[in-house]
């Protein structure tokens, strides 16, 4: 009989094996994909009875060998899946009124997941806090004159300005069907994990730039885009934009220069690349273009292509764009609102806010208007 350490590593192997044919499945959904699924299914099981046959012979011989941390951990993951699915399988079937939270390391899963997919997160300051919380960030650089003799200092800069951040709460809601439940067993949580991950990182991304929050009205996360004091390089033309253009706006960061990222999409990226200088072109043809002017380029989908008034670059220092999670993903199981339709809905919220600090970090290209 294989030994419990080898079976934990095996259940590990077709769990990731599971993963993928999974994601795979719901792309082509074909007979030969669903079926391969179903297999990887009953290894598992199978797999899952010979370790608890194992741990049961480890107990019956008084085998005082500890397994790994790392192996208990990943058993008792595996463990609290399974409770999960079983708690969805209830309050479809039995009509329940079961509402419950997620097993955390799901949740951690789908948080991480999160920060990955993000295109802007990473770049950014982040705080955790229980409540609204203050950030403080130098102002204006100081200023230095003469003294006359016996004469007072003037008064000058840096100034110390705060930055409020709040508690604005982002959800959403996933249906999932019985037949999709059952089918689908613990791999339910690949599903969650990358459906729900995905939709936070894509709407934070997008408030991070375009949030229509302001000073006054706080319902919204502000985002680089609205705030009124970053510096605007505009277009001379709705329809293209030039070279100088490009320059221009990574120039006005100044001295935030050095630590800067230039946000743009693939077509505006693609645009740059083709520029000349005369008869020859000024980037490589041959391979992506990664920075401009030393400073790296992060492409996201959630800036809009050339168009009148459209923001098609962002460009600033954006360790000065503070987030504040004020609390972690929170994801809930229930069944009462679609119980009609045989279905179970899955809940997911976090409460977050963000907001720039210092409003020279930043710069942005902007099209003209028609």
């Amino acid at each position: 009989m294989l030994t419990k350490s080898v079976l934990v590593k095996q259940m590990e192997q077709v769990q990731k094996a599971m993963e993928t044919a999974f994601a795979k499945m719901l792309e082509s959904a074909s007979d030969e994909d669903v079926k391969k699924y179903e297999n990887l299914c009953a290894q598992m099981e199978d797999l899952d009875k010979k370790l608890s046959e194992a741990e049961a012979l480890e107990e019956k011989d008084n085998n005082k060998q500890t397994p790994s941390s790392l192996n208990e951990k990943q058993a008792k993951v595996l463990e609290e899946k399974v409770k999960f699915v079983e708690s969805l399988r209830e309050a479809v079937t039995k009509g329940s009124t079961f509402t419950g939270l997620i097993p955390r390391d799901v949740s951690d899963q789908i948080q991480m997941k999160k920060n990955e997919i993000s295109s802007l997160r990473k770049y950014c300051t982040v705080h955790q806090a229980t409540g609204d919380y203050t950030v403080y960030v130098e102002g204006d650089d100081a200023t230095v004159t003469y003294v006359g003799e016996g004469a007072a200092l003037t008064e000058t800069s840096p100034t110390i300005k705060p930055v409020a951040l709040s508690a604005l709460k982002l959800g959403c809601l996933v249906k999932v069907s019985s037949e999709f439940i059952a089918d689908l067993a613990v791999d339910v949580m690949a599903y969650l994990v990358e459906k729900i991950s995905k939709a936070f990182a894509v709407k934070e991304d997008h408030e991070i730039l375009f949030g229509a929050g302001t000073t006054e009205s706080k319902n919204n996360i502000r985002g680089v885009d609205t705030n009124t004091s970053v510096s605007v390089v505009t277009a001379a033309s709705a329809t293209a934009f030039t070279w100088e253009e490009v320059k221009s706006t990574i120039q006005a960061l100044g001295d935030y220069r050095s630590n800067a990222i230039l946000i743009m999409n693939q077509a505006t990226a693609d645009t740059i690349q083709s520029f000349k200088d005369g008869t020859q072109y000024i980037f490589d043809q041959n391979s992506e273009l990664k920075s401009i002017l030393n400073r790296p380029i992060v492409k996201c989908k959630e800036m809009p292509s050339v168009g009148a008034s459209k923001t098609v670059i962002i460009a600033g220092d954006f360790s000065y764009y503070h987030l504040l999670d004020r609390e972690k993903l929170e994801i809930k199981t229930l069944n009462e609102l679609f119980a009609a339709n045989d279905m179970v809905g899955i809940t997911a919220t976090e409460r977050v806010d963000g907001d720039v600090a210092i409003a020279k970090a930043f710069s942005k290209l902007v099209m003209a208007a028609k």
